[in-house]
């Protein structure tokens, strides 16, 4: 986990230094772009179930902050607006237990909890300085040392949730062995910021915070839980290619 936030966290520090020692100024017809990105998601765990587990179960929502990946394809709209299709995939699985209570024997009784997300997403981005730093025709613009964006947009999540294990009925205090799923497809939303910086006549460095907002129905092996918070926030840095 820290290597990961200390990973971005350089990349976003080496930005500036790029564009600095990379004055990048160049020709083209470059207004679209395909990336990919690399980056760690934190869930919100804004929701009854998440509270049940860590309070009953030795897990906590921080034990669920891992990596992702991710993919873009960005259209360039006009010199100020991008519209882009984005694909990210997230997934973590961890060992749980029964905080206070064993098995006849004195052994913790044990689980492994599941989360996979993988959000299709549809963004707009307003660039406040621009893409070119001279509008006009084609053959003539020339790229910004440095493209700051902010902006917004919708996606379909697809995600699946499921426990497994040993659990205990405490109407009379049994272990079982079962098995906890729901799954669904759900819309939610986001907001995103971040910074591009061109290194070359294709190529450029990227850095983005994105903030995502959803909660999914489970499924009747969850009867009594409130709609599952999903939402949280993803930290990516990563490269473009643009054409």
């Amino acid at each position: 986990m820290k290597r990961s936030i200390v990973g971005i966290a350089l990349l976003a520090l080496l930005i500036p230094t790029i564009a600095g020692a990379n004055q990048v100024r160049f020709r083209g017809y470059l207004d679209n772009s395909i990336g990919i990105r690399l980056g760690y998601f934190m869930p919100n765990g804004k929701s009854d179930l998440w509270d049940y587990n860590a309070e009953y179960l030795t897990m906590s929502v921080e034990d669920f902050n891992h990596t992702l990946v991710g993919i873009d394809l960005n259209f360039g709209v006009n010199n100020y607006l991008d519209i882009g299709f984005g694909v990210d995939f997230y997934r973590r699985s961890i060992p749980t237990a029964y905080r206070d209570w064993t098995d006849e024997f004195g052994y913790p009784i044990e689980q492994t909890i599941s989360l996979r997300i993988v959000p299709m997403t549809f963004t707009a981005k307003f660039l406040p300085l621009g893409r070119w730093s001279v509008p006009g025709p084609r053959a003539r613009r020339t790229l910004n040392k440095i493209i700051p964006y902010v902006g917004g947009g919708v996606g379909l999540y697809f995600w699946r949730y499921e426990e497994v294990g040993d659990y205990i009925d405490f109407y009379d205090l049994t272990i079982y062995t079962t098995y906890f799923l729901s799954k669904g497809t759900d819309v939610g939303f986001h907001l995103v910021g971040g910074v591009e910086v061109p290194i070359g006549s294709n190529w450029s460095v990227i850095a983005e915070m994105k903030y995502n907002w959803l909660k999914g129905p489970l499924s009747a092996d969850f009867v009594g839980f409130e709609n599952f918070d999903l939402g949280g926030l993803m930290a990516s840095g990563g490269f473009l290619f643009r054409f």
